[in-house]
């Protein structure tokens, strides 16, 4: 009995198979996911390391932001920043400066539109040092603000040119706030991505990062690849930079795309799609996986199918750069916490 419904089974299959139009309409998706960098630029030794923020703060930055605010905003990613510290620690040093008020001119826009521009400078001055020696590869405050660079703060719009003169004159202190907390949220954020890059191990975003399916309701296997697609998708976008994507938890999509391109082995355009979109599905998938030796398998039957073989040119040299980095790295994985590294150290 069970000789005749395997041989059924096999039949059904044949005849959805023969039934299959020649040819497939393959379509993309997008994720996106986050990782962690592993490679800064300035690398210290110890990698880890502790750092305090000493901020030399003024009556103009603190009608902004008061200064344990201030210091709480400013971090290095990846590495354990600490309350109390001596000179002899890592110390990001932050002076924000003051905000210098260059000018202030009217300006006429299109019509009965009048407001008034303010010219001024920020310039803050930032540092990282250890002991005496600063590590700052350049002047981290060129990177904040660049020296004498004048900019620019536009009010909104009146009717009249006095009525914008006025409102300048009537609410310099609230302008001036305005202004201050624009530049230092940038300066916050310069700071933080200047350090975190150099020194730290910061998470970066990632977008628009594709997998592909197809939209052909006429074949028997359009439903599954949408269905295993979007799942494997949804899987990988839960990536963050912090925690490992466990190889079992998508094995179901690896083992059917694996098995889709053993099924479907003809030169026939739809197979050979088919073909394309399991190859090209298993490289992003194990590229994410931090899996460049297996990567690097698929992308060459990708290169080899001849159906966008520049796909697979494209995943085969990701995952030799990466296994560079992983070459020349402590870690193995871009996907990590960082915190189980400081109570090592």
């Amino acid at each position: 009995m069970k000789k005749i419904i395997t041989l059924l089974l096999l039949l059904l299959t044949a005849s959805a198979m023969a039934q299959n139009p020649d040819n497939i309409n393959i379509t993309t998706s997008y994720f996106n996911y986050s990782y962690r960098n592993i490679a800064p630029i300035v690398p210290q030794d110890p990698l880890f390391f502790s750092y305090g923020v000493s901020l030399e703060s003024n009556p103009a930055v603190r009608s902004v932001y008061d200064d344990a605010t201030l210091i709480d905003k400013i971090t290095i990613d990846g590495q354990n920043k600490i309350t109390e510290f001596t000179q002899d620690d890592y110390v990001l040093s932050i002076n924000p400066g003051n905000l210098e008020i260059m000018s202030n001119d009217p300006g006429q826009g299109m019509g009965d539109n009048y407001y008034m521009v303010i010219r001024y400078k920020f310039k803050p001055a930032v540092k990282l040092t250890k002991g005496s020696t600063d590590l700052s590869s350049y002047k981290l405050y060129a990177i904040v603000s660049p020296l004498d660079q004048t900019e620019a703060y536009t009010t909104k719009n009146f009717k009249t040119a006095k009525a914008a003169s006025d409102y300048w004159e009537n609410n310099r202190e609230l302008i001036r706030n305005e202004i201050m907390k624009k530049e230092l949220d940038e300066m916050i954020e310069s700071i933080r991505a200047f350090a975190s890059s150099h020194y730290g191990f910061y998470i970066a975003f990632k977008s628009y990062e594709p997998l592909k399916a197809m939209n052909t309701k006429k074949h028997s296997e359009n439903d599954a690849i949408q269905e295993n697609t979007e799942r494997l998708k949804y899987l990988l976008a839960q990536l963050d930079g912090t925690t490992p994507l466990a190889e079992e938890t998508i094995a179901p999509q690896l083992e059917y795309f694996k098995e889709l391109a053993e099924r479907y082995t003809t030169k026939s355009k739809a197979d050979t799609k088919l073909r394309y979109i399991a190859f090209f599905n298993l490289c992003q998938a194990y590229l994410l996986l931090d899996r460049p030796d297996q990567t690097i398998i698929w992308a060459e039957r990708l290169i080899a199918n001849d159906q966008s073989p520049r796909d697979g040119e494209k995943f085969k040299k990701e995952a030799n750069e990466l296994i560079n980095l992983f070459r020349d790295s402590f870690f193995k994985t871009r996907q990590f916490e960082t915190t189980q590294y400081h109570q090592e150290s």
